[in-house]
């Protein structure tokens, strides 16, 4: 007998097939047969290396493949959306007091919501708009008839017939008069109309028009200055100071208080833009006074009038000018009373020194024209008195509206024009009258998307600000009421201890699961919850309710499938509820998976790199310990793959049986710990399947595999002739 290296738990029969081929190659001169076994075997060593190196490119494409799976998998998990829906939960706390205190804030909440954040004026945002004023100059001016008409009446009317003067001086009158007597005017008529007439006024010098205003002269004085004779004498009506000859004469301009004022206007505004909108920048919105349509409104802008108080005294028709006499400008200005009564008022200036009052024919009037634009529908009412308000007057218009209002203020107002005569002599023209400037505002309302953003999301804020207080009250301020409620509010995550928690339920789930399976036979069959057992549960549960029969199969059908519907995909087929479906469905809810536990305990599996540094300390070292323990396993095999033998295995049967060794060597160890768990657990270790009856004698019963591993597994010693030795054999291959 010798000694067989590399042969482990072989049969007598492979052990002698074995030597022989050994042996026969060991001799000097083979037989032929021998010869023939040596070719071959030399033929599987190639065979052999051949395969250890197909095997070797094999494992790595192997590993090239898992990593790229690996990949691939978390690829797909980053980038497949999460369908799921997470609703938060809530705890409901019965106490009334704390109720009423919660729903007190929350009213006041809402009161502040309303206020600040729903009210339209919140939300919107007013773009002022371009406004430009066009007064009408030449196209506009009197015709000739039309003079003669307004001086024919005018020439009724008091300030034509009536004889009287007015006293001023240097101061009262500023640059405009000299001390003396104002007034004792006449008044005058259009040049061409009456013959011998000291003075005239063509139509086109009752209007000045400049950059947006206009002037109306109401009062000229004319001054005319010559050079004295040569007989230093100065002529009829002509006065003599200073070396030269002057002769003034006043005028009152003839009908001036029909005088119109002819002006149209228009704006622009360009709409706000809502970025959230994700639409193009809006064209802008225009109207015009003299166009019947409007960009951006179904209807054209109207022009209305108002007097100080609100009330609408004129509308302006669209495609029209807008035309105001002087008359009506001085009742509908805002300023006192006395010069309701138009050119004729009479207002004294404590400011001015004037002795006597003057009449706004005198002295004329700056009078300011507010335009304000807008779409809304109401006008605006700008007062320059600081203690009013500003008014607001709503106008039945759908399109856009132009509100005029009329600002009055009684003062020297005067315009100066010189002509010359002759080589020594000029004119001089003072002219007093009414000066007509406009002061353009407006704006328009769009909303503002992100301004009801953020009106939504303070909302929400002041929304959650009363269970913010009620909670901070029920945790901080009760005693020992506060204790309670924050554990139920508050709830603490470890994980380790969620971990050894989850274990422990699944033990109970396992022990429910064994009380209610059974065989989908009678004599035999799949072992699990059948549907049977479902059924019998549920019948005891429904006992006493009324339930139709038909809806308690389809109910029971339901909860069945329901169990089924967790079957993993390792999982073997059956048609029962397996443990592993059943436990699943029982910790469906819980805050730990069954593949949750696998997966944190997987010692194959690399962790992420946030991953490995906040891993708890507790699960960090139950991993660490089974990656020691898979190392030190891989070592002790790697040690016996290492052993220089030089009777190694030349050929696949050899091979197969280290292979086969190797396996009864781990069946092995997997006994010993299922036999350590059922006395840990205190059960009986015949239950477990695991161990054969002994025939007799003091030894304890073996597993009952079918195949049998050696009591004495060492090859090195083990030889042929030790085979029947009963100290080196189990009982079991004695009876195989």
């Amino acid at each position: 007998s010798f000694s067989l290296k590399g042969v482990r738990g072989a049969s007598t029969k492979q052990i002698v097939f074995f030597c022989a081929a050994r042996f026969s190659s060991c001799l000097s001169l083979p037989s032929p047969e021998a010869a023939a076994n040596m070719a071959s075997s030399e033929r599987a060593s190639h065979r052999s290396a051949e395969v250890e190196v197909s095997v070797a490119q094999e494992q790595a494409e192997k590993e090239k493949t898992s990593k790229i799976r690996i990949f691939c998998s978390m690829l797909k998990r980053a980038c497949t959306p999460n369908m799921y829906l997470y609703l938060p939960k809530s705890v409901n706390v019965g106490n009334t007091r704390i109720g009423f205190m919660y729903i007190f804030f929350l009213l006041i909440s809402f009161v502040v919501i309303v206020v600040f954040t729903v009210m339209p004026q919140n939300n919107s945002i007013e773009v002022n708009a371009d406004i430009k004023v066009s007064v009408c100059d030449e196209s506009c001016q009197i015709r000739d008839d039309e003079m003669d008409r307004l001086v024919t009446q005018g020439l009724t009317q008091g300030y034509c017939t009536a004889s009287g003067s007015y006293q001023t001086s240097a101061e009262k009158g500023g640059p405009y008069f000299s001390s003396g007597a104002v007034g004792s005017a006449r008044c005058v008529q259009r040049c061409g109309s009456a013959a011998g007439a000291s003075a005239c006024l063509h139509p086109f010098e009752l209007h000045e028009v400049g950059r947006e205003e206009a002037f109306i002269p109401t009062f000229f004085r004319e001054t005319f200055v010559k050079q004295p004779d040569s007989s230093d004498a100065c002529g009829a009506g002509y006065t003599k100071a200073n070396n030269r000859c002057e002769k003034v004469d006043d005028f009152y301009v003839t009908g001036a208080d029909e005088l119109k004022v002819s002006f149209s206007h228009y704006f622009s505004v360009l709409p706000h833009y809502n970025s959230l909108s994700f639409s193009s920048q809006p064209a802008a919105m225009m109207a015009h006074s003299g166009s019947f349509h409007a960009k951006g409104w179904d209807e054209g802008m109207l022009t209305v009038l108002l007097s100080p108080s609100g009330k609408e005294l004129k509308r302006f028709s669209n495609a029209a000018r807008a035309e105001i006499a002087v008359k009506d400008l001085l009742s509908a200005a805002h300023s006192d009373e006395s010069i309701k009564s138009g050119l004729d008022s009479v207002y004294t200036r404590s400011g001015m020194g004037m002795t006597d009052s003057l009449p706004i024919r005198l002295t004329g009037a700056s009078v300011t024209i507010d335009v304000f634009v807008t779409g809304s529908g109401i006008c605006k009412i700008f007062s320059k008195d600081a203690s009013k308000e500003v008014q607001k007057v709503a106008v039945d218009w759908k399109g856009p509206l132009a509100c005029l209002t009329v600002h009055a203020d009684p003062r020297w107002v005067s315009r100066t024009a010189e002509q010359p005569l002759g080589l020594h002599g000029f004119r001089t023209r003072q002219r007093n009258g009414i000066r007509i400037q406009f002061r353009k505002m407006g704006f328009f309302t769009f909303t503002d998307e992100q301004a009801l953003l953020r009106s939504f999301t303070a909302a929400l804020m002041w929304l959650k600000l009363p269970l913010i207080i009620a909670y901070m009250f029920s945790i901080l301020f009760l005693g020992g009421l506060s204790d309670i409620y924050a554990h139920l509010t508050r709830q603490e995550v470890n994980a380790a201890e969620a971990c050894k928690g989850f274990s422990m339920r699944l033990l109970t789930y396992s022990s429910a699961f064994m009380d209610l399976r059974g065989k989908t036979e009678a004599d035999g069959g799949s072992d699990g919850i059948t549907r049977r057992c479902v059924a019998e549960r549920i019948g005891a549960i429904t006992r006493h309710m009324e339930v139709e029969p038909s809806v308690l199969s389809k109910m029971i059908d339901v909860i069945y499938d329901s169990f089924k519907a967790y079957k993993k995909q390792n999982a073997p087929d059956s048609d029962v509820v397996t443990c592993q479906e059943y436990c699943v469905a029982c910790s469906n809810n819980e805050p730990i998976t069954l593949e949750t536990l696998v997966k944190i305990f997987d010692k194959d599996r690399p962790l992420g790199f946030f991953e490995s540094i906040f891993l708890d300390k507790a699960l960090a070292k139950v991993r660490e310990a089974a990656m020691r323990e898979a190392a030190e396993v891989e070592a002790a095999f790697q040690a016996d793959e290492n052993v220089s033998d030089p009777d190694a295995a030349h050929s696949y049967i050899v091979q197969a049986y280290r292979d086969v060794q190797f396996m009864m060597k781990d069946l092995g160890r997997i006994e010993d710990l299922a036999l350590q768990t059922a006395k840990d657990l205190d059960v009986n270790p015949s239950t477990l399947g695991l161990m054969a009856k002994a025939s007799g004698g003091s030894m304890a019963g073996a597993p009952a595999g079918t195949v049998l591993p050696k009591l004495k597994q060492s090859v090195s010693s083990d030889s042929i002739g030790d085979e029947g030795d009963p100290t080196k054999r189990d009982f079991r291959d004695i009876e195989r």
